[in-house]
């Protein structure tokens, strides 16, 4: 079941960038969609560069080393995108960490059900 779920995560997460930018655009209306795709895919890159080298700190076998970069680094990723969200789009920093913060729970929300469906397809399928 892991193996199944590790060679498929990558098509889930290549579907949910166009999913990231179409929530983007429910927030901020003024712009095209092609706009909000280029910043999704902007954004997915930098937090999968980010999240690499987090990974790469698990090589160390420092247990707490490795747990603080993972810590560092989703803290910078989130940071990073409210920041990018910031310098795209504009807007007054209490509006763009609410819309931040609206993005990121409709986001997850459905990350975490691509990841159920996922570990079904896993567990069932085939």
């Amino acid at each position: 079941m892991k193996r199944s779920m590790l060679e498929n995560m990558p098509r889930v997460l290549f579907v949910l960038v166009p999913v990231f930018a179409l929530i983007v655009n429910l927030f901020y209306r003024r712009f095209k969609y092609p706009a909000h795709l280029y910043f999704s895919i902007h954004l997915h890159t930098l937090v999968f560069m980010v999240l690499a080298v987090a990974e790469l700190a698990k090589f160390t076998h420092a247990f707490y080393f490795s747990t603080g970069v993972m810590i560092a680094a989703q803290l910078a990723s989130v940071a990073y995108a409210f920041v990018s969200l910031r310098g795209m789009y504009g807007g007054r920093v209490p509006i763009t960490l609410a819309k931040g913060v609206g993005i990121g729970v409709l986001y997850g929300a459905l990350w975490a059900c691509a990841n159920f469906g996922l570990a079904y397809y896993a567990a069932v399928g085939r």
